[in-house]
């Protein structure tokens, strides 16, 4: 009883859940010349520049590791106090960025390759429509200013990015379930109808306004960025800017959701074909409804030291499995085992020497297989010849992390790790693969969307309690796989209530029997004694009242007990009369015979 009471009342962790859309550049086997290889044995500078490996940030600028950004995961806010179309921005959620941004109407584009990281603002021309993919087009110029007015810039191999802080209101739809709205729906069907929504508003988030930016390839699709970076590294003297940190912003915000803690969780795994699509991410907290068949057991992996804004972790070993397993021998020990968790790569990236360590582990299962790398600075991962139940049939990339036991590694299967395969409809036959598996620019290894497709990924950033961590739950297949569970807390949480509800019912009805009981007991106790001991009885253990019910109940009693004497008497004397008649008769006949 004790436990379902401690259950019942505990307090339940706020948190609100936000629907993503995901925008990606498509790669395809039918886009890529399979015939144009390269040899990634030979490659000696493919690297990022040394001012970028160190990713260094302060106040005012961050640089970023190498690493290309192909996909895009994308939320729907309202960018500062309007309700209408014109306020509705898709921003991308960065895992990898501290800051959030947003371009300017005035923002000036440059396409130059290789970037020169010296351009300062002013020198591209002004008022550039090319600033975002043809699709974003959307620019916004902030009311509120920040006091000391300071330019920002973010650097990376394939861009950069120079503008101004500013303190600016975001609003972000409470995710809906029944109704699975966006923003922008919401305000299609009109804010005036009263419909069921929750907007949550971040106030005073320290922006970057974009009004500088270039670019050497793919341009980002969205309308900017709101930056889920991690924004500490143990110490309040390193944080990246006062009020930047989004989550952080969010949870100090007086909601009414009331969120509590420093943490988000992301849900990617939606299949192909599948009739719900949604991609999640839920802020201030998390609940399992996401991850395989509503598993609690988290596994935990710290943050490593030293790991800037980037949520990084340690992974000292990895393996290529085949058949469900991995062999000890096919397990390598990374000289370079920091690994960064990011949504923004369609691919898991890897060092040289681990990648062609799994190219010779895959030939080696058949002689007819030939794997080599496609595309200049991508280094794809293209296998020809793959047999189906030796090379791909329980295919698996095996993560060994320290914190873990044996019995937790961390897998990802063929279904995330590999992007196209020739169709084939016998399982027979051999099948022509690109594999989710690249080159990595700056020796890191880089854990993209495989890695989160895998996985329902929590993220915790608790400065106060010194807790920073990933954790990892298996996904739930698809969203109508997570539909069709059951939610055993909502079952037990009703058993309970059944069980103590019957339990008190009992209770009662056998308390009501005992003071029953009672009071009869003490009323026959009341009739085995006499009048003085009961009168001395009341005095002593009855207040006034119940002496005054005791009384009525004995006067009650006394007539009662007169009535029935006086019954007996009249009965008794009837009786009688009845008696002496029958006598006087038989005796009037008996004369009248003689």
């Amino acid at each position: 009883m004790h436990i379902f009471l401690i259950l019942l009342l505990s307090p339940a962790f706020a948190y609100f859940e936000q629907k993503l859309i995901r925008r990606a550049i498509n790669i395809t086997l039918e886009d890529l010349d399979t015939k144009d290889e390269y040899d990634l044995e030979q490659l000696d500078n493919f690297k990022c520049p040394k001012e970028l490996l160190s990713f260094e940030h302060n106040d005012t600028y961050v640089t970023q590791l190498c690493f290309d950004k192909n996909v895009f995961y994308n939320i729907q806010v309202l960018l500062g106090e309007g309700k209408d179309e014109d306020n509705v921005f898709e921003m991308n959620l960065d895992l990898t960025e501290p800051w959030s941004w947003y371009k300017k109407d005035t923002c000036a584009y440059c396409k130059n390759d290789p970037l020169d990281f010296d351009l300062e603002l002013g020198e591209c021309k002004k008022g550039n429509s090319k600033c975002f993919y043809e699709d974003f087009t959307k620019n916004y110029v902030s009311e509120e200013w920040q006091d000391d007015n300071e330019t920002g810039k973010i650097y990376s191999d394939n861009q950069f990015l120079i503008g101004k802080f500013r303190q600016n209101t975001i609003e972000l739809l409470a995710y809906d379930s029944t109704k699975r709205m966006t923003v922008a729906q919401l305000i299609d069907i009109g804010l005036k109808e009263q419909e069921a929504y929750k907007l949550i508003k971040v106030e005073d988030l320290v922006m970057l306004e974009v009004e500088t930016m270039r670019y050497s390839n793919n341009q980002i699709q969205s309308d900017g960025t709101i930056g889920f970076g991690f924004g500490y590294q143990g110490k309040d003297n390193e944080k990246i800017r006062a009020d930047s940190d989004f989550v952080e912003q969010l949870v100090k915000q007086e909601t009414s959701l009331q969120l509590t803690r420093q943490q988000f969780a992301i849900y990617t795994n939606i299949e192909d074909g599948a009739y719900r699509k949604d991609f999640i991410i839920q802020v201030g907290g998390f609940d399992y409804t996401y991850s395989h068949k509503h598993e609690k057991e988290i596994r935990w992996i710290n943050v490593v030291e030293n790991s800037g804004y980037y949520w990084m972790i340690s992974i000292p070993k990895m393996g290529l499995g085949f058949n469900f397993k991995t062999k000890e021998e096919n397990l390598l020990t990374l000289e370079n085992p920091k690994s960064i968790v990011t949504l923004n790569s369609q691919f898991i990236e890897l060092p040289k020497e681990v990648l062609l360590k799994f190219r010779s582990q895959i030939q080696e299962l058949n002689n007819n297989t030939k794997c080599s790398f496609l595309e200049k600075n991508q280094y794809m991962l293209y296998c020809t010849n793959l047999i189906y139940e030796t090379q791909l049939r329980g295919l698996q990339l095996e993560l060994n992390f320290p914190q873990l036991d044996k019995s937790e590694i961390v897998t990802i299967s063929s279904d995330h790790l590999l992007m196209n395969c020739s169709n084939q409809t016998n399982p027979n036959v051999t099948y022509n693969c690109l594999f989710r598996l690249k080159l990595s620019k700056s020796g890191y290894i880089i854990l993209g969307e495989p890695f989160m497709k895998a996985h329902f990924v929590i993220f915790e950033n608790q400065p106060a309690n010194k807790v920073y961590r990933i954790g990892i739950l298996n996904a739930a297949a698809d969203m109508n796989y997570v539909s069709k569970e059951i939610d055993w807390a909502l079952f037990h949480l009703v058993l309970y209530v059944f069980v103590f509800g019957l339990l008190t019912m009992c209770c009662i009805a056998n308390l009501k029997r005992g003071c029953k009981d009672l009071y009869r007991a003490l009323k026959y106790r009341r009739a085995m004694v006499g009048e003085s001991d009961q009168k001395v009885l009341r005095s002593r253990y009855l207040d006034d009242e119940v002496a005054a019910d005791l009384e009525d109940d004995i006067q009650k009693t006394k007539e009662v007990e007169l009535r029935t004497e006086t019954k007996k008497v009249n009965d008794w004397t009837t009786s009688q009369q009845q008696f002496d008649f029958g006598k006087k008769f038989t005796q009037i006949a008996e004369d009248h015979s003689i």
